[in-house]
């Protein structure tokens, strides 16, 4: 395993761009380096695995759509999982070219050799707001969303989920998961069908939850960075230079990683 970077529930900064690990994953996913928030979002989940997991094992992810992870994971010994809604329920996303279909359809060029990726990944069509029981009978070291929850229907559906994908996890499994966060507000937020910004407080309340089921949620660290990135909120259409924070719908967000252990 690696050495400890992560130590809890934190936000993008921009001094993770020219820091020790976050270089380091984001070229291990055939990607250029530049301060684009899922680049961090990616490399996060990568740097979670690396340091609580480190090779082998076996992941399952969630709304994985064309995303790097499951080759990554692939190329570091980890059996994969591989999940995304059903095609008849994902239109959206399947216009905009970021649904996966299938096997066929996660990227793995120059991150995993094709042979070990067959090997070592499978996927399946996976309902966010009701995992299947044969999924959730705890036999997994590790699993992943990379802005997936913020989707599946309001605050509740998303924390329901969360709570539910850690019974995915066998006792001690590890579970890395980013989503949006209102950095601006405790109070007024984004909530819709299709989109949640959460607050502290959800995400506060997310632990006690946890906690009652027997889990634990890791630490808060959610101080911003004092880099111009870190305080620059990039209005819509997104086009600015740093792309950390966004303002939707006249609020502010940012990317969080949320890393929970499952009890027992």
């Amino acid at each position: 395993m690696e050495d400890r970077h992560i130590t809890g529930c934190t936000r993008v900064r921009a001094a993770d761009f020219s820091g020790a690990w976050l270089p380091e994953r984001i070229r291990e996913i055939h990607e250029p380096l530049r301060l684009h928030r899922k680049l961090w979002e990616f490399g996060v989940i990568q740097q979670v695995y690396a340091e609580t997991i480190g090779s082998g094992g076996s992941a399952i992810g969630f709304g994985c759509g064309r995303e790097p992870i499951p080759a990554w994971l692939a190329n570091r010994g980890c059996r994969v999982l591989a999940t995304d809604q059903a095609v008849e329920d994902a239109v959206d996303w399947t216009a905009s070219g970021q649904h996966s279909g299938g096997f066929a359809d996660l990227p793995h060029a120059g991150i995993c050799d094709e042979r070990r990726l067959r090997e070592l990944v499978s996927f399946e069509a996976v309902d966010m707001r009701e995992i299947a029981e044969p999924l959730r009978n705890g036999e997994f070291d590790f699993t992943w969303s990379a802005g997936s929850f913020e989707h599946v229907g309001g605050i509740q559906a998303g924390l329901d989920f969360f709570l539910q994908q850690m019974q995915c996890l066998r006792p001690g499994g590890i579970a890395a998961h980013t989503t949006e966060f209102n950095f601006a507000s405790n109070d007024t937020t984004v909530e819709s069908h299709n989109l949640v910004l959460f607050r502290r407080r959800d995400l506060e309340r997310l632990a006690r939850l946890l906690a009652a089921q027997g889990d634990e949620l890791w630490p808060f660290e959610l101080e911003p960075g004092d880099h111009p990135a870190d305080l620059y909120v990039d209005p819509y259409p997104y086009t600015g230079e740093y792309h950390l924070n966004l303002a939707i719908n006249g609020h502010s967000s940012t990317s969080i990683l949320l890393v929970a252990r499952r009890g027992g």
